[in-house]
């Protein structure tokens, strides 16, 4: 019971006193100064209060006159979150030296809109100072890309330094007292580090365009914008943007910290996405950061129009979960093998360990120095060159790839390449055999047609030529008649025909039989074969025991001629029969015509008929001429 009781009036007392501390009103700190110290941190030493209204003018907070208790700062850097509340720090500084001294008043945090320093001695002000990136940047009593006031101490004097605030962004105030010319030496090294840092950005952004522009593969397009939009905000959020960029134009400046934040998450996001193949492996992680990106787009798009603190805070909230997504959907690619994820998050782990630094750097965790000073800017240049990596072996990982489809493509081809040789060896086999069977195809078609060649020869000559005599018939005869005669129309030369008749074959036919009939055609035949010598001349067996001539081209005198020189050679004939020896006589009738355009073929042949007649009438073994 006792104990119970004991502590149960500890609780009581605990709370009592957590109820008292905020209540109990802090005195304005003095920080003694010392010409022997270059650097002050002034954080620590202020008191501050907060003044929702807005409405208590400088004189109000000089005499004290209605205003909250003075707090005092619990952090090495003064850091009371995002509010749109006005301000107040205060300190006092004392000089106790017999020497006047110069210092000067840095705040390092240049994206403060509204930063009015008051500078008093009692209750007289000495100096007023309306800074802020509000007011354009060559009002400024230092240039610089903080805000510097200088401060004159005289010898052994107090001085009272008011800090007004006010801003859409993190209420922050890094404040620092400073020896002008350690000063000046740290600025110069800080801006030599920047230099380089912007500089070394520069470089990686244009050197990711020409990769762009060689490969054509748009995540490299994206990551360029990335670093540029990283740059832009970095850029603005160190004040150099205001100092160097637009020094007069204080729109610019206000949009420019929320305008480089969102396309630094849009291009983020899209690259995340497409670098880690997201839609591929990650549905559900490649439609979060599409939607991330549209978001910050929309942030990008509002920044002219929207309220500078909702554009500021939207777009922290918006980035705390796609740099968290980044390396968990990072981690899960890199478990699965692939080298240019794990390259990814190593870039992004070490960006998120610079930024951690810096953060315990301001909490007064861990030392101020060079490193942790710097530490984002060396988070994010490591960040930049392991991404770089990272693509850089994606680009190896796809040369690998070509070069595993080359060699495979290559095996294929040697296969092909031997398929086909051994198709051609087949081909080449069969083509052998093939010729030979062609040629014995070839040799037997030969052959055949040879065949076929003596059987049309054989065929024509039985068309055309008479068995018996071997003179051409009477069929060949009038086919040759009659193209002769058109012919003679059309030029219109001479025609002559000799019809020719064995005198009393009849009676040789019955007396001697009829084989040696045909002995007696044949051997009539074979003298008139012997009595033409022309081409164009025409011997036919006509009928029976009747010749006939086809003489083109030949007038009645040389028809004639011809005539009587068949009838002489006939009449040299002997044939045998057994021991006896038979000759025989021939009639001839002769015709000649130069055929017009209104006579027939039947004409001539008539009048030769009309000869033949007539000479066998007058007597048998002549010849006779028609008119």
């Amino acid at each position: 019971m006792l104990l119970s009781g004991i502590l149960r009036c500890l609780i009581s007392a605990c709370v009592l006193l957590v109820l008292w501390l905020p209540a109990q009103a802090a005195e304005v700190r003095t920080l003694t100064l010392s010409p022997e110290e270059d650097r002050y941190n002034l954080g620590p030493q202020l008191v501050y209060l907060e003044e929702p209204t807005g409405k208590l003018s400088f004189y109000d907070i000089l005499f004290e006159r209605d205003i909250p208790f003075w707090q005092q700062v619990r952090d090495t850097t003064p850091n009371l979150g995002y509010s749109q509340n006005v301000f107040w720090f205060a300190i006092d500084l004392e000089n106790p030296e017999y020497a006047p001294l110069e210092w000067l008043i840095e705040v390092g945090y240049p994206v403060l809109d509204e930063l009015d320093v008051y500078i008093t001695q009692g209750e007289h002000l000495l100096h007023q100072y309306k800074l802020g990136d509000r007011v354009v940047f060559n009002a400024r009593p230092w240039v610089h890309r903080n805000f510097v006031v200088p401060i004159q101490m005289e010898a052994l004097s107090t001085l009272r330094v008011y800090f007004r605030v006010r801003t859409g962004t993190s209420v922050q105030l890094p404040v620092e007292l400073w020896n002008p010319s350690a000063f000046d030496a740290y600025t110069q090294q800080v801006t030599l580090i920047n230099g380089v840092y912007y500089g070394f950005m520069i470089v990686m952004a244009i050197y990711n365009l020409f990769l762009f522009l060689s490969v054509r593969q748009v995540r490299y397009l994206l990551y360029v914008g990335f670093i540029c939009g990283f740059s832009l905000f970095q850029f603005t959020m160190q004040g150099f943007a205001f100092q160097h960029l637009w020094p007069e134009n204080v729109w610019l400046n206000e949009i420019a910290l929320p305008l480089g934040l969102g396309a630094t998450l849009f291009f983020m996001a899209q690259f995340i996405r497409n670098f880690l193949q997201l839609k591929k492996h990650e549905p559900l992680g490649n439609t979060l950061f599409h939607l991330g990106s549209l978001l910050a787009a929309a942030f990008m798009v509002a920044s002219p129009f929207a309220e500078y603190h909702t554009l500021i805070v939207g777009l922290i909230v918006l980035a705390l979960p796609l740099n968290a997504g980044a390396l968990i959907y990072g981690l899960k690619r890199s478990l699965s093998g692939d080298r240019a994820a794990q390259y990814f998050t190593l870039a992004w782990f070490a960006s998120f360990v610079g930024a951690i630094l810096l953060s315990l750097s301001k909490l007064d965790i861990l030392p101020r120095n060079g490193i942790t000073e710097h530490s984002l800017q060396l988070g994010t240049a490591l960040e930049v060159v392991l991404i770089s990596f990272a693509l850089g072996e994606y680009i190896n990982m796809q040369r690998r790839a070509r070069e595993a489809a080359r060699r495979q493509t290559l095996h294929f081809e040697q296969l092909a390449r031997k398929a086909q040789a051994e198709a051609l060896e087949a081909e080449r086999e069969y083509s052998s055999k093939l010729e030979e069977q062609v040629e014995e195809r070839t040799s037997a078609l030969k052959e055949a047609m040879e065949k076929l060649e003596e059987a049309n020869r054989r065929l024509e000559r039985q068309s055309h030529i008479d068995e018996l005599t071997g003179v051409y018939n009477r069929r060949f005869f009038n086919q040759r008649y009659d193209m002769e005669f058109r012919r003679a129309q059309r030029q219109h030369e001479p025609l002559s025909i000799i019809m020719i008749d064995i005198d009393h074959f009849k009676r040789l036919n019955d007396t001697y039989g009829h084989l040696f009939g045909d002995q007696c055609l044949q051997a009539v035949a074979l003298v008139l074969k012997g009595c033409n010598h022309r081409p164009a001349d025409t011997v036919a067996r006509y009928g029976g025991e009747e010749f006939v001539v086809l003489l083109p081209n030949t007038p009645r005198e040389g028809a004639r001629v011809v005539a009587e020189r068949i009838r002489q050679e006939v009449a040299k004939i002997r044939v045998r029969n057994g021991q006896e020896e038979v000759s025989m006589t021939v009639s001839l009738g002769v015709a000649t015509v130069t055929p017009d355009a209104t006579m027939t073929p039947a004409r001539l042949l008539d009048k030769a008929d009309s000869a033949l007649y007539l000479a066998k009438e007058s007597g048998r073994n002549q010849v006779q001429t028609a008119a």
